[in-house]
């Protein structure tokens, strides 16, 4: 999420005021800081598909309580804010370790680092786009970024789902291997074939 989103949605729609952006973004780094480690100890023992459908209908939830803040009253917006960054957050340190995993284990080794390179470039051209097109959409209405977000992460849990599947061979050597092995003709054991009972 483009932070100059949540400055002008806080600012110039919840009218809260710039400073609870700081808190937020504070609050953020804090989470990470403390519960990363945690995280990924509990995130290893399970499916990264899993994890990272939990980790989007977190995000969700997130954007389902930012869009709803502008039918709070001001003291309720603050504690909204707060809650939804924690959920938010949560998604961001849950989502990173089965994505990255993800991006690894389902490339075939003689394209990984085409594989890679896709994933690390899909980051930039996400962080590229993502401010214009929620401020456009902010300046349609204020609910609309979060609507959009929301549909978005709602949309993405059957295609993560999808990828629930086995990794892909590691070689090519493995993929010929595996094909002829399922080509292969089964032979009767030695003495047993063609004899009559």
């Amino acid at each position: 999420m483009a932070a100059v989103l949540l400055v002008v949605y806080a600012v110039n729609y919840l009218e809260v005021g710039a400073w609870i952006v700081g808190v937020l973004v504070a609050l953020n780094a804090a989470m990470v800081a403390l519960l990363q480690t945690l995280a990924s100890r509990w995130i290893e023992v399970r499916r990264p598909v899993t994890v990272l459908v939990l980790a989007l209908l977190f995000n969700a939830a997130a954007f389902v309580v930012f869009g709803t803040l502008l039918v709070l009253p001001g003291w309720a917006m603050i504690a909204g804010l707060l809650i939804a960054m924690v959920l938010y957050t949560a998604a961001e340190i849950l989502s990173s370790p089965p994505t990255s995993e993800l991006s690894v284990v389902m490339a075939p080794e003689h394209l990984r680092g085409r594989y890679l390179g896709v994933y690390q470039m899909s980051w930039s051209v996400g962080g590229a786009v993502a401010p214009a097109l929620l401020t456009a959409l902010l300046a349609g209405g204020a609910a609309l970024p979060w609507v959009f977000l929301t549909a978005i992460s709602v949309l993405a849990v059957p295609l993560v789902l999808g990828l629930d599947r086995e990794p892909a061979p590691t070689s090519e050597a493995d993929t010929v291997s595996a094909s002829s092995t399922s080509s292969r003709p089964t032979t009767s054991p030695p003495g047993q074939g063609g004899q009559a009972h």
